[in-house]
């Protein structure tokens, strides 16, 4: 059974934007530093490129808000793209630990495993996820009955403020 993914539905726009936003953080970063300029940077560039359209799609409202994909689109920015890049600019260490006198080649190492990681991540979810939109169409719209939330509310608040 073939189904209509909405997480691989081709939207160039999305491609566009995470290719704009990676590489606008990314010149920010080689503006401001020198330390950027080394090929540790290429294998994060392309992981920001890959988990960014998650992010982007939840974003533009793509991907429903409590999607997982969309989570896991918002902290791989922070842990795939952004936190690599802190850790080189403010140049801090782990105490305890011998540590080596340049961390970008480790970084690189550390970026290629990611990298490949999110491409099993995405051929997963290409295979193993559902279009939300169509569930959106049979599912219940839940809203909170503000009545019975006064009746309820009110005296709860007023027997915890007593006590």
């Amino acid at each position: 059974m073939k189904t209509n993914n909405i997480y691989y539905k081709f939207y160039p726009t999305t491609i566009i934007y995470s290719i704009f936003l990676t590489t606008l953080i990314l010149l920010y970063f080689i503006l401001i530093s020198n330390e950027f300029l080394h090929y540790f940077v290429f294998p994060i560039y392309f992981c920001w490129i890959i988990i960014g359209t998650d992010l982007i799609d939840l974003l533009r409202g793509k991907v429903d808000t409590c999607d997982p994909v969309g989570f896991i689109g918002i902290f791989g920015y922070h842990f795939f793209f952004l936190a690599p890049l802190l850790f080189i600019y403010w140049d801090y260490g782990m105490s305890n630990v011998i540590e080596p006198k340049d961390w970008r080649p480790w970084i690189f190492g550390m970026g290629l495993i990611n990298l490949i990681g999110l491409i099993v991540y995405k051929f997963i979810v290409k295979k193993h996820t559902y279009d939300f939109q169509s569930v959106k169409k049979y599912s219940t719209f839940w809203s909170i009955n503000t009545k019975k939330l006064q009746i309820y509310t009110i005296p709860l608040l007023i027997i915890m403020f007593l006590l």
